[in-house]
């Protein structure tokens, strides 16, 4: 027994001399890698070692992952998100030239993110602010006529007389004939509502190539006699190819200005319909280093008759850009237009109608409009030749080759069910799930539709300003549809619940909100009309973080920009807005009176109303346009 005890007493020493000697090789290695890395930190570019730009602290940090994750402070580096986490973690990364902003229990959320606006773009052929930027009504038949001839008495002969009209009876009675009595030594361009549609004197009408007469929507009446009006492929070739650009030296200041006022929204990222003229505007401000905001564009491929040659020309552009610029797909005319008016095209037909209202029973179908009809009976029989020979076709072909199509305005569901048929139509050869296909407004959705929009993934995106701002947008649409369908109108809780990610929209009307985009965000909560107190929809309400996210990482999602905008997470480009006051503390109804103090696109400032970043940034001499 005595020589087991030493023998294991001789063990217990040999392992405990063992762990010494260990410790003290892992101590000597320690220190020789730490001298070592110490050595080697110094060799180290600044790059890799630097500290960060920016830091936020003290703030109430709204994320908007896929948690909602609310953090206290953000550190950013090199125009990108360097960490997220609480005031000790992130002051910590600060060096001698870091600017530390202290938040002071301020909100810091993702900077907004626009998908369909003309309201921060300048003029374009066909645009309700066109090169003349002049509207005429037409109350009266007289009164609408001696407007437009006191524009044309205005300019000289040749120069171009650009008019907008709201739709109603009395322009749908004008023609080529009255148009050359006031307007006889001008070429005259009438817009009725619609760029899809056109009203044209004989000077203009020379100015259009032979073939005109050839082209669908080139519309005569029954003894073939032309009517001065032009819609679809027709019009398309006189305002893209006929109508005259405007100055863009002249136009790039004020385009520059408009996207700095956006920034005052808080909007980071603006997307929307653009053509050539807006294209040429961006590239511009891009090349002088002036583009304020990032824009993500989506190309207008409607109205042309050679469609399908157009893009095979170009190819697939859908993608192409950086992350300050970046074509996000094509888009074609709508195919509804405004529900006040009673064009919204819908699958049952109205209860009654309102003043403006030229539409029958079922609204207005643009692409089917060059059949000269508004009956549903009709388009059915001549829907080969209209599908061939609108953007129908246009939409088929540009989804064959590979693009996204989306940005399509659509109000009724009668549009969105000709939409979806055209989408079904590309599904059978290239699938659209995964593709981001989307459609805006969606003001009515049955639904089956629903459902199936959810299925292929499609970006919807609603603009609450249809029935929360105005009190006679839901008295027409009553008038209309019915109050129970007013009701049902907007269903974004709907969306959601389907599994859909839908996005907000720029506010038409909220231009005299200071706060626009979050007194947007208070009516997708509360769903009450702003001047009546009336709540439309109670079951559509949504939450207050489900808003938030409409208004950044959804509509990050529906530019397929999610990667790189939308969210606060490490990564991700900072671009950024700071609240005056808690986002998830003020009362429901005082959402809107949160005013946007910082926004910064990459870190970097671009409106900053109290000089809390550095000095104050405004927008000088702008204002948001005035659109109906």
């Amino acid at each position: 027994m005595q020589v087991e005890s030493d023998e294991n007493n001789k063990d217990e020493n040999n392992k405990e001399g063992c762990m010494k000697r260990f410790s003290f090789l892992l101590g000597a290695v320690v220190c020789f890698l730490s001298g070592f890395a110490s050595v080697r930190a110094q060799d180290l570019p600044p790059e890799v070692t630097r500290y960060a730009d920016l830091i936020f602290h003290n703030g109430k940090v709204l994320t908007v992952d896929e948690k909602f994750t609310v953090a206290q402070a953000v550190a950013v580096r090199d125009s990108k998100i360097m960490a997220v986490g609480n005031n000790d973690r992130i002051i910590r990364m600060a060096g001698p030239s870091t600017k530390k902003v202290d938040l002071g229990g301020k909100t810091l959320i993702p900077g907004l993110v626009e998908i369909h606006t003309g309201f921060f773009l300048t003029a374009g052929p066909g645009s309700p602010r066109g090169f003349d930027g002049i509207t005429v009504d037409f109350t009266t038949m007289q009164g609408g006529l001696d407007g437009i001839k006191k524009v044309a008495d205005s300019k000289k002969p040749g120069e171009w007389v650009h008019i907008y009209c709201p739709n109603n009876s009395n322009i749908a009675q004008l023609t080529i004939e009255m148009m050359d009595k006031i307007v006889p030594n001008n070429p005259l361009l009438i817009s009725p509502h619609s760029s899809n549609k056109a009203i044209i004197n004989t000077q203009t009408l020379k100015l259009l190539p032979p073939f005109i007469s050839s082209v669908p929507g080139y519309m005569t009446d029954k003894d073939g006699k032309f009517t001065g009006w032009l819609i679809g492929f027709a019009s398309g070739i006189l305002r893209y190819e006929i109508v005259p650009w405007p100055d863009l030296d002249e136009l790039a200041p004020k385009q520059e200005q408009l996207l700095r006022y956006a920034a005052s929204w808080g909007l980071t990222t603006m997307g929307g319909r653009f053509n050539g003229i807006s294209l040429s505007l961006i590239r511009k401000l891009i090349d002088r280093g002036q583009l304020p905001i990032r824009v993500r564009a989506v190309l207008e491929l409607q109205m042309n008759p050679m469609a399908k040659a157009q893009l095979m020309r170009t190819g697939n552009l859908t993608g192409l850009g950086n992350e300050w610029f970046r074509i996000t797909g094509g888009t074609v005319v709508p195919p509804d237009s405004n529900e006040k008016y009673g064009s919204a095209y819908t699958l049952k037909p109205k209860l009654g109608h309102v003043p403006r209202d030229t539409y029958g029973e079922y609204g207005m179908f643009a692409w089917s409009e060059i059949t000269g009809s508004y009956d549903p009976a009709e388009w059915k029989n001549r829907e080969e030749w209209w599908k061939k020979n609108s953007d129908y076709n246009t939409i088929i072909e540009a989804g064959r080759m590979g693009w996204n199509i989306t940005e399509i305005h659509s109000k009724g569901d009668g549009s969105f069910q000709e939409l979806l048929n055209a989408y079904a139509a590309i599904d059978k050869e290239n699938p659209v799930k995964g593709r981001r296909f989307g459609a805006v407004h969606n003001l009515m959705r049955a639904q089956d539709q629903i459902e199936l929009a959810a299925k292929w993934d499609l970006q919807l995106s609603v603009g609450m300003d249809m029935l929360f701002l105005t009190s006679n947008s839901p008295e027409t649409l009553k008038v209309q549809y019915g109050p129970d369908a007013v009701h049902r109108m907007l269903p974004v809780k709907s969306f959601i619940d389907a599994g859909l990610k839908p996005s907000l929209e720029h506010p038409y009307g909220a231009d005299r909100h200071p706060n626009a985009y979050m007194t947007m965000v208070e009516k997708l909560v509360t769903r009450e009309n702003e001047q009546t107190g009336q709540v439309w929809g109670p079951d559509e309400r949504i939450k207050r973080d489900q808003a938030l996210r409409m208004a950044t990482i959804w509509p990050a999602r529906y530019h397929n920009s999610e990667h790189e905008i939308g969210s606060i997470e490490v990564g991700k480009l900072a671009d950024l807005v700071i609240l005056g006051g808690d986002f998830m503390g003020v009362p429901d109804r005082q959402i809107h009176s949160l005013p946007v103090l910082v926004t910064l696109v990459g870190g970097k400032a671009t409106y900053d109303r109290d000089g809390l970043i550095g000095q104050k940034i405004v927008p000088v001499g702008v204002t948001a346009p005035a659109m109906e």
